[in-house]
């Protein structure tokens, strides 16, 4: 929902983990952000917008509703896990889907410009603190540690960590974009503003009837070539230990377009090598950073 339940969706490059979860359904919004990198799009179903458009095959993918390839976490013995979030896919698994499917397993997506990373002196002082405030208990906090240049991801009050090696949850960089952000609703005029229905292919008794979806899924205005009449906005970065500011950019009227990140002056942001979390808030929603002394 819009200012509410937070989605993620997971990039894996040159590095796949043992496992990937948990597997959760996919919103359109994802399938556009996963063809902006050229991906393999993992899903384990989908709200009934999602799954229109990938039923016309726009994106190379699998469902583990209809496969054997995923499995589900043995959640029943695990009082902290639902059903919902114990679907996950060996990486292994990921790959020999690839090959099933006669995929290509490299991308031919041109990436994002780096730079060297920076010395210690010229790293921000340890000990930064950044906020972004997602409706509670979704909320997240990043703290700087410059050691290893790294900021130290809090969930909720929680230390962020892999389930594969029990480590911290540490990038190198990250993003911060605001997009505005709304509910689907019947009662919008898509097609007078030019784009595309999504309620098209919904059955009545899903628009109106008694399992109406109204209301119920959100858009995110990121550049889609669907739903979307925006396609630009604010963007923070956070790298070697400092705050830097700039805007985001998804030309719209190409499914497969890159998601630019560009600084003050229109260049393309340069990250650090490293892990890229990028966080999607909406006008209004906090982020706040608070340098280290």
């Amino acid at each position: 929902y819009t200012s509410s339940v937070t989605r993620l969706l997971g990039v894996y490059g040159c590095n796949i983990p043992e496992e990937i979860g948990a597997l959760r359904s996919s919103r359109h919004d994802h399938i556009a952000l996963a063809a902006s990198i050229d991906g393999f799009f993992i899903h384990w179903g989908g709200s009934h917008f999602a799954l229109d458009l990938l039923n016309k095959n726009i994106i190379d993918r699998i469902d583990c509703m209809n496969t054997n390839y995923c499995e589900r976490w043995n959640w029943q013995s695990d009082p902290t896990m639902r059903m919902e979030d114990s679907g996950h896919i060996k990486g292994e698994k990921a790959l020999e889907a690839m090959r099933d499917k006669g995929v290509r397993t490299e991308t031919n997506f041109v990436g994002y410009p780096h730079q060297k990373e920076a010395d210690m002196e010229n790293r921000g002082a340890n000990g930064g603190e950044l906020r972004v405030a997602f409706a509670n208990p979704w909320d997240v906090n990043y703290t700087y540690d410059k050691n290893t240049n790294t900021y130290l991801r809090v969930w909720n009050g929680v230390a962020d960590t892999d389930r594969n090696n029990k480590e911290r949850l540490a990038p190198k960089n990250i993003v911060v974009m605001f997009a505005k952000s709304e509910q689907i609703t019947l009662d919008q005029n898509y097609t007078g503003k030019g784009l595309d229905d999504p309620w098209a292919e919904v059955e009545e008794i899903k628009k109106t009837g008694a399992e109406s979806i109204s209301g119920r899924y959100n858009n995110v205005q990121i550049g889609d070539p669907w739903y979307d009449e925006i396609g630009d906005g604010q963007a923070y970065y956070y790298m070697n230990g400092k705050e830097y500011r700039g805007s985001w950019k998804k030309d719209s009227s190409k499914l497969e377009s890159k998601l630019f990140f560009y600084d003050e002056n229109g260049k393309e942001i340069m990250f650090v090598p490293g892990q890229i979390w990028v966080e999607i808030l909406e006008p209004g929603q906090n982020l706040k950073w608070t340098p280290g002394v």
